[in-house]
């Protein structure tokens, strides 16, 4: 049974699903865990994270293919580099909210939640296990479009 704290924290996923990424969704759990941060418990979101860097990792990849399409591999290469991917994800995350929605374990019960915010592996994690969680889901294609909107 949800608690009253559980039923808003869901009813708070769901409306950032909606209103940043025009998601609906019957499968809540898995953002949830999107969500949970490794010190709070398991499941939590490192094997969503995963995941998702490497779904972000070739929708990233796809869109600069797309951009430059008469350039080569070495050109391509650079480019791919020169994205800091942790920090732009970070940078969204926080743009869209995650950091309110994070289950956080006890040792950051007393961290300032603007700390948390530039903490940019706790929210570059967020957004990748988000877009795992999306990928599993939704699958590749509504991926790609919520990546699209939210990154390019």
């Amino acid at each position: 049974m949800l608690t009253m704290l559980d039923e808003d924290w869901t009813n708070q996923i769901r409306g950032i699903l909606e209103i940043n990424m025009s998601i609906k969704s019957d499968n809540i759990g898995i953002y949830e865990e999107a969500l949970t941060h490794s010190s709070v418990s398991i499941p939590n979101n490192q094997r969503l994270a995963f995941l998702g860097d490497r779904v972000l990792g070739i929708i990233i990849a796809e869109h600069i293919f797309e951009q430059h399409p008469d350039v080569h591999r070495a050109v391509l290469d650079t480019k791919r580099q020169g994205i800091d991917e942790n920090r732009n994800f970070a940078k969204v995350a926080k743009e869209i909210g995650l950091i309110e929605l994070m289950r956080l374990g006890k040792t950051y019960q007393n961290t300032d939640k603007s700390e948390i915010q530039n903490n940019v592996k706790i929210m570059s994690a967020a957004f990748e296990a988000m877009f795992g969680a999306i990928y599993r889901d939704q699958g590749l294609e509504k991926t790609r479009e919520v990546a699209t909107v939210l990154l390019f």
